[in-house]
């Protein structure tokens, strides 16, 4: 159904994905928080990057985002990663937030001065990773260089799209940028797989939900990339927001919990599945 994960036993940090669609709103942070809460709840150390300006995912993590770890990480290049550990043990972040856009300004200044910075993240991670069963990367709701950073580290992106409408033809882009910028022979990343496509927010209740994923399910490039967990709309998970703890933390048993605890069942798999 989906890219399976081939292992690169060159590659210290692996399996890392990326959570992406240039379009904001749709889940994206609460899918990269929810399924490492999920997946640190079945006994995998996670690491998440949160390479978003905004830096909701270290805020939902009870971290500060006003000073980010992550700006420091990508310019100075420490000898010590500057990983938190948050209160859920095996589960730790890497902050983004307002600041990490000081360092994204210096690595593309960099960068139109010929310098080899978009894969910077990916050496980073490389050297300091390895202890991690997974990595996973909130990236910004944007096809840019931040982005790309984001790709060049991942070993799969992971569309994530919502069902309330207008968000098809967004994740479209999103998968064809991927197919010809950055999976393409001279992109960032070759070997980059789209290892699925997630849908978020569905109502039943609702025909635009309905017909939303439908489209996504029959869509002749996506289709068969569609996961088969599909996450309910849950106002659990805002509560858990407030909270700043993830859902499978803050309700076990909330229909949130159910699917994100789903969808690192299937994540697991693939991970196990020979490719």
């Amino acid at each position: 159904m989906y890219a399976t994960y081939s292992p690169d036993h060159n590659n210290a940090a692996m399996p890392t994905y990326a959570f992406v669609n240039q379009k904001g709103g749709t889940g994206k942070t609460t899918t990269t928080v929810s399924l490492a809460g999920a997946l640190q709840e079945q006994g995998q150390e996670v690491l998440l990057v949160d390479l978003d300006r905004q830096g909701n995912a270290t805020t939902w993590l009870g971290q500060s985002e006003h000073e980010s770890d992550l700006k420091n990480y990508l310019i100075e290049m420490p000898d010590d990663a500057p990983f938190r550990q948050t209160e859920w043990e095996g589960l730790d972040v890497l902050a983004g937030g307002p600041p990490t856009a000081t360092a994204y300004t210096a690595l593309r200044h960099h960068a139109l001065e010929g310098g080899k910075v978009v894969d910077r993240l990916k050496r980073l991670l490389q050297r300091d990773a390895s202890e991690y069963d997974f990595i996973l990367i909130d990236c910004p709701p944007a096809l840019d260089f931040d982005t790309n950073t984001a790709f060049a580290a991942a070993d799969g992106a992971i569309l994530v799209c919502s069902t309330t409408g207008m968000s098809v033809q967004g994740l479209a882009q999103t998968f064809f940028h991927l197919r010809d910028n950055v999976h393409g022979v001279d992109g960032v990343n070759p070997n980059l797989d789209v290892t699925g496509v997630l849908a978020t927010m569905y109502d039943r209740r609702l025909s635009v939900a309905k017909d939303t994923l439908e489209q996504l399910q029959t869509h002749q490039a996506l289709g068969d990339l569609v996961f088969n967990t599909i996450i309910r709309q849950n106002t659990d998970i805002e509560k858990a927001w407030e909270a700043r703890e993830p859902i499978t933390s803050f309700k076990a048993h909330s229909r949130g919990a159910e699917d994100y605890s789903a969808l690192a069942d299937e994540l697991v798999a693939a991970v196990a599945e020979p490719a």
